[in-house]
């Protein structure tokens, strides 16, 4: 692991003295934050730019546009270039917070067995325009395994989701999200194995195994258990030791700096025994 950062998610996306107070506290593991970007929502975008200084001395993140953009989107559409605009934006944000990454989803819409491979085309050709884009300003872009089978908008599966990093321009990154690959049943060993040299980034979080719902990585009773985890941390460690770890629970209640410490220190106590 090369960074661990704390995902903005957990605190309501915009509740940036939560998300302070929690990193202020994880600085024995140099934790940092990933923030996020709503574009639609200028409010939102314009407090988000004033936590530069807030956030000055830890490492950042962004999770890019997503829930008001679409990447299926047809090239020369308004939807297609809604989602070019939102990037074109997005980028010098990037810039100015000194971010390691940003990551963007393949897509949002719910997807059928008429028009997948005509969205995946479509997806292909947004993001390497998007990709050019980011090339240009420097800016490390990443792509993340998004989509339940359950629900009907995987648009990759496993198998396509490798393929895609080989159609895509060669700046583009992957981000594996570890809930949505055990949700959809994937080999996430395999995967990373093949996709080693891609992976710059990983989004932790647990679940149970039906649904997407982000709990604390360390909770009982959820898919991965601790002996899975510890395997899978060591796969990660021994094929992708340079990439990023973003713990991206889902917010409520329980996302306190206490619970936040005893995941972190679990989690640096597993990459001890690891490396022992």
């Amino acid at each position: 692991m090369e960074q661990l950062n704390i995902a903005c998610y957990g605190s309501n996306f915009d509740g940036y003295d939560h998300l302070y107070d929690i990193v202020d506290h994880l600085r024995f593991a140099n934790a940092g934050v990933e923030l996020s970007m709503f574009p639609d929502n200028t409010e939102y975008t314009r407090c988000l730019k004033g936590q530069r200084e807030h956030f000055r001395a830890f490492p950042v993140t962004f999770h890019g546009p997503y829930l008001e953009v679409e990447a299926t989107e047809p090239q020369d559409t308004p939807g297609s270039c809604k989602i070019l605009q939102a990037y074109r934006e997005a980028f010098p944000i990037c810039r100015e917070f000194s971010a390691r990454s940003i990551v963007m989803h393949t897509n949002q819409r719910t997807i059928t067995p008429y028009n997948k491979e005509e969205l995946q085309r479509n997806a292909v050709q947004n993001i390497t325009r998007i990709a050019q884009m980011a090339e240009d300003l420097q800016v490390n872009l990443l792509v993340e395994n998004v989509g339940e089978s359950d629900c009907g908008n995987l648009l990759f599966d496993e198998d396509e989701f490798i393929s895609l990093f080989w159609e895509l321009p060669s700046n583009v990154g992957c981000l594996i999200d570890i809930g949505h690959a055990v949700i959809n049943n994937w080999d996430l060993e395999h995967v990373i194995r093949v996709l080693r040299k891609k992976i710059r980034a990983y989004h932790l979080h647990n679940n149970d195994g039906i649904t997407d719902i982000h709990r604390p990585l360390f909770e009982p009773g959820r898919k991965l258990s601790l002996d899975g985890i510890r395997r899978l941390f060591a796969c990660m460690e021994r094929e992708t030791p340079h990439s990023d770890w973003i713990l991206e629970y889902a917010p409520g209640p329980h996302i306190t700096r206490e619970l936040m410490i005893s995941e972190v220190t679990q989690l640096l106590h597993i990459l001890e025994e690891i490396h022992s």
